[in-house]
């Protein structure tokens, strides 16, 4: 009885040890909140009285407060290019604030740049961008087209707060740069009608993405543009300051409060779902504060735009309680460089670029004791203004163009400039050194922007205003790389035809059981569930063909003259769009090996796209209509994987408006089948009578033939037989095949046609 006992307590500890080595294994969730023109003093965590943040102070008491933590420029654009690539932004050119230029993709991140949400969602990663975009307006540089799996904000570099000031349904309406401020908003490549303050909407959709189930971790990149002006605020957060007198210090105070409540609501969300514990959260402004709009820089020298501490350093905090010991204090200069660095690290990403940036980590519990940058840089190109910091001395031109040295440990304000020619002159050395790997702008940026409308007389005058839409909302894409329709015909390698067609051994169905995973809106959906390694044992079966709907996923819809959705044509909501995940395997056989082979859908409902072993063979819509797709080049002997992502609505689903039930998934049935890769095309039969006595007839038939490009020509002959109703031969046409022969016409006259 005892050695029982001790049996089951051995499996009791090594299940418990297991369980917790998988949870230590598993990659982090990553939330980078990054605020717009917030002052170095304005948080609590750096000793400000006035504006409380409590919130954003948890981050602060949960991990550590960086206190020489700095970014990579002093002004928007250039700052978070720098943050989300992980690389000084003047290595790809982006040392100006961008324009807001939807048609020059040279204003914003080069495409060949890689963002930090683009190498984690490869491996991956669920992805949302929220908020000030900033980074390029150009249709290939958007969000969706950087990584991104979702994206509801603005992409100017700067927007008003209230909704009513949103007059521009999109960016083909606006005339200035100043226009970006007053479009609706973009959610997800659509511009929406919102109705919320928008610090408080942005803060809601980090919330409900955080709520989401899902399988694989996320990535939110909340980018509030608060307190950047125009300052704006609603009475609710207004009323919490009637100690400050000052209009324009209250407003911004209200409007840093409302991003503390949003970052009050996330840290709650991650609680509420418990994820708390595994995701890295980012607290950072994206430069110093401007002063102007009522922020405070103290106890630092200098604003906005300046190369002083009070432009650069920036209030900055980080926690991840599974990792990191609450409470540090971290005086090591550090930089929003490094949050890439450090993401990509435990996420197991692999950036494509050498990045500037460091895992951050192992400095922070004391594996790595040394700081973790021996020098910090900033350029400053129109004004030919420079910084160099390492852990002791800073060295600047800013005020008049002049060198000066400071001690920024002992003298935080930047008060008195050292003189030390020796520590000068080899700081301005190894400035110079890095400089030479720099790219000069590759753009006008704002304070061009003049001169950048003069030379572009067509700025704003766009046709294509869109996101890339997916093929299932772009109303000119109904299939990719599916065979042209053809005539139902089976083949036959013998030509007899005595055998039902399921029984040939040049066909194989695939009716049956497949493996299922059902969501309800795109954004949950599998992302990289076509991996032939990606498990799916723990998914559900589902009957192939059926619909899902009668498995009990979602729910029929019967409609009579009304569509079940908001009508917005071409346009399917995206919080209502069921997706189905479909997945088998099946085996080729060796006497298939230098054939043609083609897999066969009878009806799929309503759009779907499918892959082979991994690689993406094609799509289709069209609800009721068979689709074939050619897989010749993507299958082999033996076991193979076919993977399917079906989706309830497409913009095909506007062309059913009638008394129906609507239901979704794989309807008819599915089989492959081989064909010589010289082959029996399609046949078109034309048959008609004489209008005087409808006696005699006509029969045409046209019939196309196919060649796989390495295939040999192996068809010799054609021949139509024509049977009477009691299957006797009335007629026998055949024609040889010439070489180079893809149609093959017959036309024959049919004397008294039998009624």
């Amino acid at each position: 009885m005892s050695k029982n006992i001790f049996r089951v307590w051995v499996l009791i500890c090594f299940l418990i040890t297991f369980s917790g080595l998988a949870q230590q294994n598993s990659r982090p969730n990553v939330i980078v909140i990054l605020t717009d023109d917030q002052g170095y003093k304005d948080v609590g965590f750096n000793g400000s009285k006035e504006i409380p943040t409590p919130n954003i102070d948890r981050i602060a008491k949960n991990g550590v407060v960086f206190t020489n933590g700095y970014v990579s420029y002093a002004v928007c654009g250039p700052s978070r290019a720098g943050l989300m690539t992980g690389r000084y932004q003047d290595r790809f050119g982006f040392g100006r604030n961008p324009l807001l230029a939807p048609n020059d993709i040279n204003q914003g991140v080069p495409v060949e740049e890689e963002m930090i949400s683009e190498a984690i969602n490869k491996v991956g990663y669920n992805t949302l961008a929220l908020g000030k975009w900033h980074l390029g307006a150009h249709k290939k540089q958007r969000p969706l087209n950087q990584g991104f799996d979702e994206h509801f904000g603005f992409l100017s570099g700067g927007h008003r707060y209230f909704p009513e000031d949103w007059k521009l349904s999109d960016l083909s309406e606006i005339r200035s740069q100043g226009d970006g401020y007053r479009t609706k908003l973009l959610h997800n490549g659509k511009r929406i009608e919102e109705e919320e303050y928008l610090t408080d909407a942005l803060s809601r959709e980090a919330v409900n993405f955080i709520k989401k189930k899902r399988k694989d971790p996320f990535f939110i990149y909340l980018a509030y543009n608060a307190p950047h002006a125009p300052l704006q605020a609603t009475q609710k957060y207004l009323d919490r300051f009637p100690h400050i007198k000052n209009k324009k210090r209250k407003t911004y105070a209200a409007m840093v409060s409302a991003v503390d409540d949003g970052v009050g609501a996330v840290l709650d969300a991650l609680k509420e779902t418990a994820q708390f514990k595994n995701t890295i959260v980012y607290f950072l402004s994206d430069n110093g504060g401007p002063i102007k709009n009522g922020s405070n820089n103290d106890p630092l020298r200098g604003k906005k735009r300046d190369l002083y501490e009070g432009g650069v350093r920036v209030p900055f905090a980080m926690q991840w309680p599974k990792m990191i010991k609450a409470g540090q204090t971290y005086d090591h200069p550090v930089i929003s460089l490094d949050i890439f660095a450090t993401v990509a690290n435990y996420a197991k990403a692999s950036p494509k670029n050498k990045l500037d940036g460091v895992n951050i980590v192992p400095f922070l519990d004391g594996k790595k004791k040394e700081g973790p940058h021996e020098y910090l840089f900033w350029r400053k190109f129109d004004e030919q203004k420079i910084a160099i910091r390492n852990q002791e001395y800073k060295l600047v031109k800013e005020a008049n163009n002049k060198l000066e040295l400071f001690d920024v440990n002992k003298d935080l304000s930047e008060k008195q400039p050292l003189k030390n020619k020796e520590k000068l002159q080899k700081l301005k050395k190894v400035h110079s050194d890095w400089s030479a790997q720099l790219k000069d702008p590759i753009f006008l940026g704002l304070k061009q922007n003049k001169e950048y409308t003069k030379s572009h007389p067509n700025r704003y005058k766009i046709s294509e205003v869109k996101q890339k839409y997916p093929e299932y909302e772009d109303a000119s894409v109904f299939k990719i790389n599916r065979l042209e329709p053809r005539a139902t015909f089976y083949h036959s390698e013998d030509g007899s035809f005595s055998q039902e067609w399921q029984q040939r051994s040049n066909y194989k169905l695939l009716n049956g059981t497949w493996k299922f995973k059902h969501s309800m809106k795109p954004a949950d959906r599998p992302k990289s569930f076509f991996n032939t390694d990606f498990d799916v044992s723990k998914w559900d079966d589902i009957d192939v063909p059926s619909n899902w709907q009668m498995s009990g996923y979602d729910f029929p819809i019967y409609t009579n003259v009304i569509y079940p959705f908001p009508k917005d044509a071409p346009y399917i909501p995206d919080s209502f769009n069921p997706v189905g995940s479909y997945k088998r395997t099946f085996t080729i056989d060796n006497d298939w090996n230098d054939k043609r082979i083609v897999i066969y859908f009878g009806a799929v409902k309503s759009a779907f796209y499918i892959w082979v072993n991994g690689k993406k063979v094609g799509y289709s819509e069209g609800s009721k209509t068979a689709a074939e797709f050619d897989i010749t080049d993507f299958v082999s002997v033996g076991d193979n994987d076919v993977a399917l992502e079906v989706y309830r609505w497409s913009d095909g689903s506007y062309l059913e408006d009638q008394d129906f039930w609507r239901l979704s998934g794989i309807e008819r049935d599915v089989y492959l089948y081989a064909t010589p890769k010289h082959y029996l095309k399609n046949v078109v039969v034309d048959a008609s009578l004489d209008k005087e006595t409808y006696t005699n007839g006509k029969l045409n038939v046209n019939v196309s033939l196919g060649l796989q490009k390495d295939g040999e020509k192996t068809l010799k002959k054609i021949s139509i037989k024509l049977l009477d109703d009691k299957n006797i031969l009335v007629k026998e046409l055949s024609s040889i095949i010439a070489n180079s022969q893809t149609q093959i016409e017959f036309s024959e006259h049919i004397s008294n046609v039998l009624k």
